[in-house]
Formats: C-alpha cells, structure tokens, sequence
C-alpha cells in the first residue's frame, strides 16, 4: 500500500465521505457510519454511505449509484473495505482507492486479509491508505461509544 501525499483534491473528497459517514448516523445503525466518494476519470461524482442492517455498505451503495462509470474512477472510503465490497471494488474496475481508517476486525485490503495481493484476480486496483485516519478513526470511536451507551441504557 502506498501513503499518500495527501494532494488537496484528495482531501477534500474524503473530507466529502467523512461528511457522508456522518449522515449515515441516521440510517445506518447498528452499523458503524462509513461514507464513500466515486470520482469518475472526467470527474463526475457519486456519494453513498452505509444503509439499513441487511442493506448496502457504503461501497456497494456507491458503486450501484455509479454504475458503468466506476471503471477507471477512483473511491475514497472513511473505512477498509470488508471482504464483500473488496470484490465488489475490484469487479466494478476501480482504478484507484483511498481509504481513511483500517478496520482490524473485517478489513480485506491488509488488516485481517490482503485480497489486493492475490495473483489471481484479473484487476488490479492502487491501494492507499491512512488520508484522514484520525477524523475518521474519531468518527468510528463516537460509533462505538454511542452503541455502548445505547446498550448500557436498555
């Protein structure tokens, strides 16, 4: 994985997302809040965050936003993407991901598993990592804190 330079486009489109995860505070729980961003080689964007328990994470929310266009565009994401929307990235042809905070529990870009490695797949996608990890890492934590309190109060 690569560290990024952090160029001011990048920052404000995962500012974008992290603006889209905290939307998801409404729709998304027992989730945790994840916003991501598309943005298309001729800079058409699409936003998505995590729905409904059973409905789409906000990768897979996006990607159906963006549809065809998500070949060659580049995803900004507030958290490492799980196994599922791992595959679903790579098969939606994204050239490129920028994802904030890892995820040590379900991560499949290199915290739990690395499918991003794996020789067989017919597409490969550059991976970066950490753009805005501590706002994010800050949001999920208000997740968290919020899903304990809400159980201690039940």
């Amino acid at each position: 994985m690569i560290e990024p330079d952090s160029p001011p486009d990048d920052e404000h489109l995962m500012a974008r997302a992290v603006a889209r995860a905290e939307h998801s505070r409404l729709l998304a729980p027992p989730n945790p809040w994840v916003g991501a961003v598309v943005v298309t080689p001729d800079g058409v964007t699409f936003d998505g965050s995590t729905r409904r328990p059973g409905g789409a994470h906000a990768e897979r929310h996006v990607l159906a936003r963006a549809g065809d266009a998500a070949r060659g565009a580049t995803m900004y994401v507030t958290l490492e993407p799980c196994l599922m929307c791992a595959g679903a990235i790579f098969l939606s042809r994204i050239e490129r991901l920028v994802y904030a905070a890892s995820d040590p529990k379900r991560g499949a870009l290199g915290s739990v598993v690395n499918v991003s490695t794996n020789e067989a797949l017919n597409h490969h996608t550059e991976i970066e990592s950490g753009l805005m990890k501590h706002e994010c890492s800050s949001l999920l934590s208000a997740f968290f804190e919020e899903l304990r309190r809400k159980a201690r109060s039940e």
